[in-house]
This record gives C-alpha cells, structure tokens and sequence, in this order.
C-alpha cells in the first residue's frame, strides 16, 4: 500500500496566503480511485466566494501571519492568532 502525499511537501510555501498560486495542489478531496467527483464544481463555488470576498474589500493582511492546526485525524482545521 502507498502512503497518501503529504500535502505540505506538495505545495511551495504552504505557510503563505496566496489565493492566486498556480503550483496549487489540494488532497482535501481525495487522490486517484478515491477522488471525489465534486472537487471542480466545490473548487469553483471556493474560487467565486473568495473573488468576491476581494472585490468587496476584505482585508486579507491578518491572514498572512503563521497558521497552528488542530490535531485531528480527518481534518485540517486552521487556529488562527
């Protein structure tokens, strides 16, 4: 059996903000005969909410600071400050 990726050595400078990467890889829908089928309609809605979320003004400045996560088994889940 292989190993899943790691997600944090897939992607250059995880620590960083960047809506806009374009070396974007995300293993949070699965990988390969597990991959849900949902990811680019869920990537879209993400991708639509954040643009607008921009285009309305949001300050993303307090997000640019190190991100901690919970310890969980499933799930990434960001403590921010």
């Amino acid at each position: 059996m292989t190993p899943p990726p790691d997600p944090i050595a897939a992607v250059t400078h995880p620590e960083v903000f960047d809506p806009l990467r374009e070396d974007r890889r995300l293993f949070t829908f699965g990988v390969g005969p597990h991959a849900c089928p949902g990811e680019p309609l869920a990537v879209t809605i993400a991708t639509a909410g954040v643009a607008a979320l921009l285009a309305a003004g949001l300050d993303v400045a307090p997000l640019a600071g190190r991100v901690s996560y919970r310890s969980s088994a499933n799930a990434r889940i960001p403590l921010f400050g």
